[in-house]
């Protein structure tokens, strides 16, 4: 009986620090990115009556661990009114033929072109990717960036299509 106990008590022994060693371990990454205190869409309003236009996200993103993916591991989506139209900002960092998005540490910006006529109205996020280089993944709604006092939206000015009547010939 006292052999047993003592093989369960080296076991147990083991196995405690077994654990111990696996959650210590700094190459351990089970954690996601944050967006921290930091999410800008900027301009709020996007003129595309006559011309593409532009709109811009820098977020304060941080991974502990085995870092931010840098090949489209940051992307967020906005829908139109209509979610007919959709514009998708993808970040890129290190990546040959991509523009870098990675503008200082832990701060990252890219942006988006809107085709003339894109449709009017107000543009809203329906999620930011957030992913690192250990396959950490965590999505953030509209819900959630409103809830932390970031915005999720921006404004199209577009021809409206209304506006262009039917040419009557008589």
């Amino acid at each position: 009986m006292g052999t047993r106990l003592a093989y369960l008590v080296i076991a147990a022994a083991l196995l405690a620090v077994t654990s111990l060693s696996a959650s210590a371990d700094p190459l351990a990454d089970i954690t996601p990115p944050e967006l921290l205190d930091y999410f800008v869409i900027e301009p709020s309003v996007v003129n595309t009556m006559t011309a593409p236009g532009t709109v811009t996200v820098t977020a304060y993103v941080k991974d502990i661990g085995s870092g931010v993916n840098g090949n489209g591991g940051l992307q967020v989506q906005f829908l139109s009114p209509s979610q007919h139209q959709y514009v998708e900002i993808i970040f890129y960092h290190g990546v040959a033929g991509q523009p870098d998005a990675l503008i200082d540490e832990d701060l990252w910006q890219a942006s988006a072109t809107l085709p003339v006529g894109s449709e009017p109205g107000e543009w809203r996020l329906e999620y930011l990717y957030l992913a690192d280089n250990a396959n950490n993944v965590q999505s953030l709604s509209e819900a959630d960036l409103l809830a932390r006092g970031h915005p999720t939206s921006f404004r199209v000015v577009a021809p409206a299509r209304w506006l262009y009547l039917p040419v009557i010939n008589r």
